[in-house]
C-alpha cells in the first residue's frame, strides 16, 4: 500500500503539501511536453492534485501514486488536446505557428510568427499546386483525349 496515499486519505495536509511541492513542477514539465502551453499544463496538474485530495478515499491505485499521477496527466493532456476545436486550415496554421514561435524560438515573437506564416502559406500553395498537377496527370492517363472522332 502507498504510504503517502494513506496519509492523504487521512487528510494529512503536511504530507500532501510536501508531495505537491516535491513533484508539482515535474508533472507540469511532463504535461507541457504534450501541450506546449505552460498555463494549461499548470491548470491540468493543479486539477489532478485537487482531485487526488478530494477523492483519495475512493482511488484504487495499484502502482505508485507518482506513476498514477503521471498516467492521469497524460490522459488529461490527451483529453484537452481532443477538446481543442480547430475548424479551418488557417486556424490550424495559426495554432502551429504559435506553438513553434512560443516554444522553439527565443526571438522576437511577432517577427518569427510573420516569417513562419509566410513560409507555411507558400508551402501550402506549393503543395496545392503539386496536388493539382498530379490530378491532371492522373486524369490524362486514365481518360486520355483521343483525336479520333
Amino acid at each position: 500500500m502507498n504510504l503517502i496515499l494513506e496519509e492523504i486519505r487521512k487528510k494529512n495536509e503536511k504530507v500532501f503539501k510536501n508531495f505537491f511541492d516535491k513533484h508539482y513542477e515535474e508533472f507540469v514539465v511532463y504535461a507541457n511536453g504534450y501541450l506546449f502551453d505552460k498555463d494549461s499544463s499548470e491548470d491540468i496538474v493543479q486539477e489532478i492534485f485537487i482531485y487526488i485530495w478530494e477523492h483519495a478515499n475512493t482511488l484504487k491505485i495499484e502502482t505508485s501514486l507518482k506513476g498514477y499521477i503521471y498516467a492521469m496527466v497524460r490522459n488529461k493532456c490527451f483529453n484537452y488536446l481532443k477538446s481543442i476545436k480547430i475548424t479551418d486550415n488557417l486556424e490550424l496554421l495559426d495554432f502551429n505557428i504559435n506553438l513553434i514561435a512560443e516554444h522553439v524560438f527565443n526571438l522576437n515573437y511577432v517577427i518569427v510568427k510573420s516569417v513562419l506564416k509566410s513560409i507555411f502559406l507558400r508551402l501550402d500553395f506549393i503543395l496545392d499546386s503539386i496536388e493539382f498537377q498530379y490530378l491532371i496527370f492522373l486524369s490524362e492517363r486514365l481518360f486520355p483525349l483521343s483525336n479520333k472522332g
